[in-house]
This record gives C-alpha cells, sequence and structure tokens, in this order.
C-alpha cells in the first residue's frame, strides 16, 4: 500500500478492514526492516523489497544478500521456503529417513539443508537421472519442486532488475561515471 503512495492507511477504505493491532504490528516490523521512516514514509530500501511478491522479511534478505555476496543461495532457500507446501514427503520408512538425513542434511542447520536439496536436486537434473524414484527415494515432492522451480525463476528475474541493476547504478555514481 505505500508502493501505492497511501499515506494513511488507518482511514483506507478496505473491503475487509483488518484490526487496527495488526496493521500497527505490520507497520512496525516495516519500520524495523528499514522499509518506512517513523512518519510512515517508504524509504529506498522499501521501494526494493516491496518489488518482491513475498514477505518483507524475505524482500529485506535477499536485497541485502548481494552485500554478503551469497545471492545465488539466499535466491534458492527463500524460494524453499516459499513454496505452498512441503517438498518433502512424509514416510515411517527408517529407512528412507536415513538415506534423506545421509544425502541432504547440514550440520549447520534446516536452511542449509534446504539448500543441499535445491543443489542436489539441480545436479540431478543436469545429470538427467530425474524420474519418480529419484524423488521417492529422496522422499522428496516432484510437483512441489517444480513449482520451487518457477518461484525461483520469478525471484531471480525479479532480483537481477531490481537489486543488481541498482547496485550496479550506485557504483557508477560512486565512481562519478556516466551511463549514457
Amino acid at each position: 500500500m505505500k508502493v501505492l503512495g497511501i499515506k494513511d492507511i488507518f482511514s483506507f477504505d478496505f473491503i475487509d478492514v483488518p484490526n487496527k493491532e495488526g496493521i500497527l504490528q505490520a507497520l512496525k516490523t516495516l519500520m524495523e526492516l528499514q522499509a518506512i521512516n517513523f512518519n510512515g514514509d517508504l524509504l529506498p530500501l522499501g521501494k526494493k523489497i516491496a518489488q518482491f511478491p513475498i514477505s518483507p522479511k524475505f524482500g529485506r534478505i535477499l536485497v541485502l544478500a548481494k552485500e554478503f555476496r551469497c545471492s545465488d543461495e539466499i535466491l534458492k532457500i527463500v524460494t524453499l521456503l516459499n513454496v505452498d507446501a512441503s517438498i518433502f514427503i512424509q514416510t515411517n520408512n527408517y529407512a528412507k529417513k536415513d538415506d534423506f538425513f545421509k544425502s541432504f542434511k547440514s550440520s549447520y542447520g534446516d536452511l542449509l539443508t534446504l539448500l543441499n536439496v535445491w543443489n542436489e536436486w539441480q545436479k540431478a537434473l543436469i545429470k538427467n537421472e530425474i524420474n519418480k524414484t529419484w524423488y521417492e527415494r529422496h522422499s522428496l515432492n516432484e510437483k512441489i519442486l517444480q513449482t520451487a522451480r518457477f518461484i525461483y525463476t520469478q525471484l531471480t528475474e525479479i532480483y537481477k532488475k531490481n537489486v543488481t541493476k541498482s547496485l550496479f547504478f550506485s557504483v557508477l555514481t560512486i565512481y562519478n561515471l556516466k551511463t549514457d
């Protein structure tokens, strides 16, 4: 709403009016993310965050990933956190669970486990090893991973258009270079 130029969210004519506490919490979150200032004005970082069709928290992580030189990894992890269902198929087969942990588990935590899943899946795709058996063997949901690939493509395009482009022009400005 801030991107659309709506200054006073409390007086906006909603079809289904959210409660005031929810609006206040959302504004507080946007201030904590440095997307808006204390007057509720959208900041440059907030404009970049708003370009992503995901939670502002994830948007901020994506925007800042460039600084830490881990954009590709963060794009993959955020993608897998934004699919509608679990990428994992629940199984009571303990042998399958052990195979999963041997294949993907990271001692550094769940987020890096997700990154391992993505990377191994991509390697298998490149080697043409992907089939129903591969997904079953690794207890992974094929349809959800296909959805994840679509989300990844979208987020990557938005990222390249809005984050890397603006960073490029910032570097040019710092070094006083002309872009025409």
